[in-house]
């Protein structure tokens, strides 16, 4: 392994000291919003459900678990490097050597099982931390380095990215997320947690196997950036399509409403005539958050 040219950044409470090139800037450190969390949330929690329906067609795109990272070299003539990556949580600094004995001892319990028969198992205790708020830290997201390419060489000099997350239609809900990033090798705890979490579904048909992790990314954020795309409508249109009074010929329950009522402000009405529609079809007579989730499955995910 190569000996690492790591980012020497620095986080501290409310900001990011990033040294870059020209000299050091700093930039603020904040969460990922609660829309964007919400996003990923749901997006991890729909991929645990389809893994253990039985019979059930296999992950082909967790769209909240594979970005495009865009990183930058300015002596380039295209400066701009893109690769999807698959991107996690990380713990805050108390759990991180407790999920790194939780994960050990689960993968240690399934090796020599069928693959399939110690799903269940693998996804519990996956859940365990990733549906769990209070675990995690919601200021980066992280990543393992597998080639030492491009990005890496990217990273090295210029320790800045942006993730692009794009979701499924029709709503295609996206995010632009800037990022400083800290490179991070074995010796770090972190680095272990995050190839733990890895390994934990190494064979399963969403990932590409792979042997050798040099390096681990943590994406510190800066900024948050909805991109999901909105029709632009004249003033009087757009009064009316974002209108208080819309007409719902089913009743909806509190908790449908409040799902609905976490999207961009833009599409809810949307969101809310393709659910009615759904429902109707199928004969629901009130809409339910269980519905919500069901027809957000089958047509906003493009399952």
């Amino acid at each position: 392994m190569s000996e690492a040219n790591t980012s020497q950044i620095q986080v501290e409470k409310e900001s990011i000291v990033v040294p870059l090139p020209d000299g050091p800037i700093r930039m603020p450190s904040v969460e990922a919003t609660e829309e964007l969390s919400d996003w990923l949330d749901e997006g991890r929690r729909s991929m645990y459900e389809t893994l253990l329906e039985p019979g059930a067609a296999p992950v082909r795109f967790f769209a909240q678990h594979l970005p495009m990272v865009v990183s930058y070299n300015q002596t380039n003539v295209f400066p701009f490097t893109c690769g999807n990556k698959g991107v996690g949580y990380l713990p805050h600094a108390q759990y991180v050597d407790h999920f790194i004995e939780r994960y050990r001892d689960t993968i240690e319990e399934c090796k020599g099982k069928p693959w399939q028969e110690s799903l269940k198992k693998r996804v519990g205790v996956a859940s365990e931390f990733n549906l769990n708020p209070e675990f995690i830290d919601r200021r980066c997201l992280v990543t393992l380095e597998i080639f030492e390419r491009q990005t890496f060489k990217n990273l090295s000099k210029m320790p800045l990215a942006s993730l692009l997350f794009t979701g499924h239609s029709p709503a295609f809900t996206s995010f632009q997320v800037n990022c400083a990033v800290e490179i991070i090798g074995p010796g770090d705890p972190r680095y272990t947690f995050i190839t733990l979490a890895r390994t934990m579904f190494e064979y399963d048909d969403f990932h590409i196997t792979q042997q050798n992790f040099p390096y681990a990314y943590v994406f510190w954020i800066s900024e948050c950036v909805s991109k999901t795309p909105f029709r632009r409508i004249g003033e009087m249109d757009d009064r009316a399509a974002n209108r208080d009074d819309l007409e719902l010929e089913l009743p909806w329950d509190d908790d449908a409403l409040a799902a609905v009522a976490r999207a961009p402000a833009m599409i809810q009405n949307h969101i809310r005539r393709l659910v009615e529609s759904y429902a109707t079809e199928r004969g629901f007579g009130t809409v339910s958050l269980g519905v919500v989730q069901e027809a957000r499955r089958n047509l906003m995910d493009g399952r």
